[in-house]
């Protein structure tokens, strides 16, 4: 009877830590990114965002409990960004039910694995220096100082969330030997990058609210998820699959509705291309010469076909995506509050209380010079330089090509405000890899390999 209950016991044992080992498996291979991201298309696309929230955020506490390394949040992360569709579902109330559960987790997660060092990061300083300047915007202006609540989302959620986890993850991202940190980011920016595209499409089709920001935004996490994925090429035995994501990223990227992006993309190609063919393997390089080629020809066939078919039409689309888009208005309107308030800016309320276009001035360095002044711009040109002097820092394919990634982010910027939205994050996230990451060794992570053979006990 008592062998009975041992046995019992031990064989309830086995299963559970069979179970922990396949689940630790599984989160170390590329097809955790790609269901993260499908789970996040489909609640996007039935409205339901706050229970795909709700759903990684009990995922995230799993992983906490069960794995010393937290480097399996990050695919949580990037898709937790684009996967509500309505905002009024996630209020400050909602907001702090999901959060309070994940937090005391992580203060378990590090109380459990304690941590050896405390490692604040490079960016720890710069980043508190642009949250000072968050708080300081507007606070001495008695006019924005009645509104400035109005500006605490931002406040929080860039000025405060974005460098705490840059902290969190600069604690506990500790890998297994054998998982290559470099693909495993790039596959989670390349699948999430699918799921706004999903989105994109889903828009073109019918136009819906986005929900988590401007269908521009997209143009961001392109940017970052191309070059992601020429990455990959050079470090797959087998490229095949990852050629096929690659030109099916070039192909999404005509989805989106950023025409910087676009041009920033296929201006950076031909470089891409050229690196690419170099470093991907041998044996494939005809076939990576070949996909190249017809994609370029047929390319120029369908614009020539689109061209002689209604030249009048195509005139006008250029004309009108050659103009500022109504950008001069709104850097116009920026002018005021960067007069009257030079020093600490208007307030980040500004834009949001006189309903600015996209309660954004447009461009990162008007934008900060309006709502943060001088000082604010000083801060965040600082965190800009230091993220790319980290990038700049690694002299191999990842940071080669991770470096120009946030380059056309940071140069999109100029026009736009990616420094003030939630994309910054993935930005941030490559930014610490690189920090982190010694300078890279030959190793592959190919896209068909289901299990990373990790035994994580």
């Amino acid at each position: 009877m008592v062998e009975n209950v041992v046995t019992r016991a031990e064989n309830k044992a086995t299963v559970a830590l069979n179970l922990k080992r396949a689940f630790l498996n599984f989160i170390y291979t590329p097809f955790f990114a790609a269901t993260i991201s499908l789970v996040a298309f489909f609640f996007w696309f039935i409205n339901g965002g706050i229970f795909a929230i709700a759903g990684f955020a009990v995922v995230a506490i799993v992983i906490l409990f069960l794995s010393e390394d937290i480097t399996p949040l990050i695919p949580l992360a990037f898709n937790a960004l684009f996967t509500v569709r309505d905002l009024s579902s996630l209020n400050l109330i909602s907001g702090f039910i999901i959060f309070i559960p994940v937090a005391a987790a992580l203060i378990i997660h590090f109380v459990i694995y304690r941590v050896k060092k405390i490692c604040f990061g490079k960016l720890l300083i710069p980043f508190g220096l642009v949250f000072v300047s968050f708080l300081l915007g507007g606070i001495f202006n008695p006019e924005s100082f009645k509104n400035y609540v109005l500006g605490t989302k931002q406040i929080i959620c860039i000025g405060f969330i974005m460098p705490f986890a840059y902290f969190v993850l600069s604690q506990g991202i500790i890998p297994p030997k054998n998982v290559d940190l470099r693909n495993y980011l790039c596959y989670a920016l390349v699948f999430t990058s699918f799921n706004i595209e999903l989105q994109m499409l889903r828009f073109m089709i019918a136009p819906v609210n986005i929900g988590w920001g401007n269908p521009i935004f997209a143009g961001y996490v392109m940017l970052l998820a191309i070059p992601a994925s020429l990455y990959l090429i050079t470090k797959s035995k087998n490229p095949v699959p990852n050629m096929c994501i690659s030109l099916v990223l070039y192909v999404c990227l005509l989805l989106t509705v950023s025409d910087c992006s676009k041009i920033l993309a296929f201006f950076c190609a031909p470089f891409f291309t050229y690196v690419t063919y170099k470093n991907c393997n041998h044996k494939y390089k005809r076939l990576f010469s070949f996909i190249v080629k017809v994609t370029v020809f047929t390319a120029l066939i369908v614009a020539i076909i689109l061209v002689i078919s209604d030249p009048q039409k195509w005139s006008d689309y250029i004309l009108v995506h050659i103009s500022d888009n109504g950008r001069g208005e709104i850097y116009d309107n920026s002018v005021y509050p960067i007069i009257s308030h030079p020093l600490f800016g208007a307030g980040l309320y500004y834009p949001i209380f006189y309903d600015v276009c996209g309660q954004n001035f447009h461009s990162f360095v008007l934008h900060s010079l309006a709502t943060t002044g001088i000082f604010g711009l000083i801060c965040h040109s600082f965190l800009l330089g230091e993220r790319l002097k980290i990038l700049a820092s690694k002299k191999d394919l990842f940071g080669f090509y991770m470096f120009f990634a946030v380059l056309t982010y940071d140069a999109f910027s100029l026009v736009d405000c990616g420094e003030f939205v939630s994309a910054i994050l993935l930005v941030n996230v490559i930014t610490l890899m690189s920090e982190k990451l010694p300078e890279e060794s030959d190793g592959f992570l190919p896209l068909e390999r289901a299990c990373l053979r990790y035994n994580p006990l």
